[in-house]
C-alpha cells in the first residue's frame, strides 16, 4: 500500500523491532518502504547429510506493527528571520501576495506564513519564521515550533529592526539561537537586511551595523514603503542559483540515491524466563520452527530437540536451571525435556 506525503516529512517509527532511526522525506519522489515479515524456510532447507528428510519447516513472520510519527517541516527556498517586530511579516506582503498579520506588536506572528515572489521572470517561494527570542533554541516563546522550519531553507533573509538601539546585536543573538538548536543553520547562505529606513536615523545606522557584520552586503530596505527591494532579491536570485549549481553537480557525483528501507531487526538471541517451575523462551527463528512441529509426531520432535541444541536452546535452558523431565514453552507450544 502507497501512503503519499508531503515533501518535507520526517517519519518517525516507534517500535521495538525497528532497525533505524527517523527517516527524512526531503526530496521529490523520495521512497521509504517498510517491509513486511520474512517468509519461513521450508523442510528442505533443514537437510543434513544424517537427516535427508526433515520435517521441520517455518512458518512466515507476521507483517510488521508498529506506530509511525509524522512531522512536517515547511520546504522553501528562503526563511525570513529575525527579532520579534522587525518587520518580516511586512517584507513577505511587500514582496509576495501573502496576507500574514501584520500588527506593530512583537509576536503578531504565531506560525510561519509562505508567500512565492517574481525575480528574473522565476519564482521564489519564502516562508515568514515567527519571531525568534533569547532561548529559543530551549523551545521558549515556541522555539522549536519555529526554528524546525529554517531546517527546510535553503537560503535566510536576516532582517534587523531598524528602530532599535543595537541591530547588530539583535543580529548576534538570534544568530546564537540558530548555532545553539543546530548548528548547521547559521552556515546557510544569507542576505542581511536593515529594515525601516522610512524612520529617521535608521540609514545612518547602516555603516556601523556593516562594519560589526564585517559585511559591506547589508541592504537598507523599507517593507512599508517598498524601497530597496529590487537589489535584495536579485541578490537572493543570486544566492539561489548558486546553490542550485553546486547541488547540480553533487547530483551528478552521487547519482540517484537508494530508497531508504526500514528492516525489522533479526531476533536470534535466545532468552530463558523462569517462573517457578515454568520455564519460557524467546529464540526468534527456533521459536517459529517450534510452531511448525506437531508435537505428537516423535521423528518431528527428535529432529526439533537436535535443532534446539545446535542453536543454543538447550545450552540456554539448562543454564536457567532446567533438568531432565522439565517442560518449556517455545513457539507457542508447551515441551516436555526428555
Amino acid at each position: 500500500m502507497d501512503i503519499p506525503v508531503s515533501e518535507g516529512t520526517v517519519v518517525t517509527m516507534d517500535s521495538g523491532d525497528a532497525g533505524r532511526g527517523p527517516v527524512d522525506m526531503s526530496r521529490l519522489g523520495h521512497v521509504f518502504v517498510v517491509p513486511g515479515g520474512r517468509g519461513g524456510r521450508g523442510n528442505a532447507r533443514f537437510a543434513t547429510p544424517t537427516n535427508r528428510f526433515p520435517l521441520l519447516a517455518e512458518q512466515g513472520e507476521p507483517g510488521l506493527s508498529m506506530e509511525a510519527r509524522l512531522e512536517l517541516k515547511l520546504i522553501a527556498d528562503v526563511g525570513i528571520i529575525g527579532r520579534p517586530n522587525a518587520g518580516k511579516s511586512s517584507l513577505l506582503a511587500a514582496l509576495t501576495a501573502a496576507r500574514p498579520r501584520i500588527a506593530d506588536y512583537p509576536f503578531s506572528t504565531l506560525e510561519p506564513a509562505l508567500g512565492v515572489a517574481e525575480s528574473d521572470g522565476r519564482e521564489v517561494v519564502l516562508v515568514d519564521i515567527p519571531g525568534l527570542i533569547e532561548g529559543a533554541h530551549k523551545g521558549l516563546g515556541l522555539g522549536h515550533e519555529f526554528l524546525r522550519h529554517i531546517e527546510r531553507t535553503r537560503a535566510l533573509i536576516h532582517v534587523l529592526d531598524g528602530d532599535v538601539d543595537d541591530p547588530a546585536a539583535e543580529y548576534e543573538e538570534v544568530r546564537a539561537e540558530l548555532t545553539m538548536y543546530d548548528e548547521r543553520l547559521p552556515k546557510k547562505p544569507e542576505v542581511v537586511v536593515l529594515n525601516k529606513a522610512d524612520i529617521p536615523g535608521v540609514s545612518e545606522k547602516l555603516s556601523g551595523i556593516r562594519r560589526r557584520l564585517d559585511s559591506t552586503t547589508v541592504h537598507l530596505i523599507s517593507a512599508a514603503a517598498r524601497t530597496g527591494l529590487g537589489q535584495m532579491l536579485k541578490d537572493i536570485q543570486a544566492t539561489l542559483d548558486e546553490i542550485a549549481d553546486a547541488l547540480s553537480h553533487e547530483v551528478a557525483d552521487t547519482g540517484r540515491g537508494e530508497p531508504e528501507v526500514l528492516s525489522p531487526r533479526a531476533v536470534d538471541s535466545v532468552k530463558v524466563d523462569r517462573t517457578g517451575r515454568a520455564y519460557v523462551v524467546q529464540a526468534g527463528r527456533a521459536g517459529r520452527v517450534a510452531a511448525m512441529v506437531d508435537p505428537s509426531n516423535w521423528e518431528a520432535k527428535s529432529q526439533l530437540y537436535g535443532y534446539l541444541e545446535r542453536v543454543g536452546v538447550v545450552d540456554a535452558l539448562v543454564k536457567a536451571g532446567m533438568g531432565p523431565g522439565g517442560r518449556f514453552t517455545l513457539g507457542g507450544k508447551e515441551w516436555n525435556w526428555e
